[in-house]
Order: structure tokens, then C-alpha cells, then sequence
């Protein structure tokens, strides 16, 4: 079960800053699949993955254009965001598979809730750096193997109960 919460990293979401909303008007599409494609191709093909990187601000990963998997989920959120996707249906969530330690193998992916946040609808998780996974599951299908750190956008976030 998740609980609404406030984290830290709801302050990195930001699709109204120049920054970001620079690069979106140039990918020169709204809200839609072909959005999500897009934005996750072009920070595969711009951003370089580095494990010790610690920026986390949209415009500060498209300077240095390097990131880790967070770095990569703020940007994407922050991007799908300003092309216009709702509040309840995209974000960052921060897991780990079960077992693991959380200070070794926490990931950061993008989630995408087409039909708004709820443990049974359907949930669509992409892994954008250091490599492309799509995964097509529920959140309540997901926590059978992971556990969620937290879900969080610009205006929500999310943790477990």
C-alpha cells in the first residue's frame, strides 16, 4: 500500500523551467506514446550515463549532459510534464528488487499510470539509463518483486505505508 507523502526530490520535477521547457517546444510534440518514445530516446542518445554523477536538476543534466538513472527519471518526468501529461499519470519511482541492499542497488525509472494512480491499474515502468527496459505490469504486480522507495512528480509523491 503507498501513502501520499512529500520527499525531497519533488523539488528536481520542474516542467516550467526554461530549461526544460526549451527542449520540449523542440521536440515539437504533446502528451501521447509517441511523447514518452521521444523524450526517452533523446536522453538515451544526449545523456551520458555516470553512476557518480549527483545532478539532479533538469537544467543541469542537459549542461553537463551526463546522469545517473535518477538524473535520467527527474528529466524525463520534468519533460513528459511540460509536453502536458497529467499530474496522476507519470513520474519518477525509486526501487529496489527484493534482497537487495537499498544502498547498492537502488533504480530509478520512469512510471507511467495511463489510467491515474491506483495499485490495480495498469503501469507501464521504463529504465531510460544505463539501458532501455520496458516493463508492462500493475504496481501491486510490480511489489511482488520489488520494493517501492517512492513515487513522486512535481505535485505528488508517494511511499510506502
Amino acid at each position: 500500500m503507498l501513502i501520499k507523502a512529500e520527499v525531497e526530490y519533488m523539488r528536481y520535477i520542474l516542467p516550467h523551467e526554461s530549461c526544460v521547457r526549451s527542449l520540449a517546444a523542440t521536440m515539437g510534440i504533446k502528451a501521447s506514446v509517441d511523447a514518452v518514445d521521444a523524450v526517452c530516446r533523446w536522453i538515451r542518445d544526449n545523456i551520458a550515463f555516470d553512476p557518480e554523477a549527483r545532478n539532479f536538476h533538469p537544467c543541469d543534466i542537459l549542461r553537463e549532459r551526463k546522469g545517473t538513472c535518477l538524473s535520467a527519471s527527474i528529466l524525463a518526468t520534468s519533460l513528459l510534464r511540460s509536453l502536458g501529461f497529467e499530474e496522476d499519470k507519470v513520474f519518477t519511482i525509486v526501487a529496489l528488487h527484493r534482497g537487495e541492499d537499498p544502498f547498492e542497488a537502488t533504480h530509478a525509472s520512469l512510471l507511467l499510470l495511463p489510467d491515474g494512480m491506483g495499485m490495480k491499474n495498469k503501469a507501464f515502468i521504463i529504465s531510460i539509463l544505463p539501458e532501455h527496459i520496458f516493463i508492462s505490469t500493475t504496481l501491486s504486480e510490480f511489489l511482488l518483486t520489488n520494493t517501492i522507495i517512492t513515487i513522486f512528480n512535481d505535485k505528488m509523491a508517494y511511499i510506502p505505508k
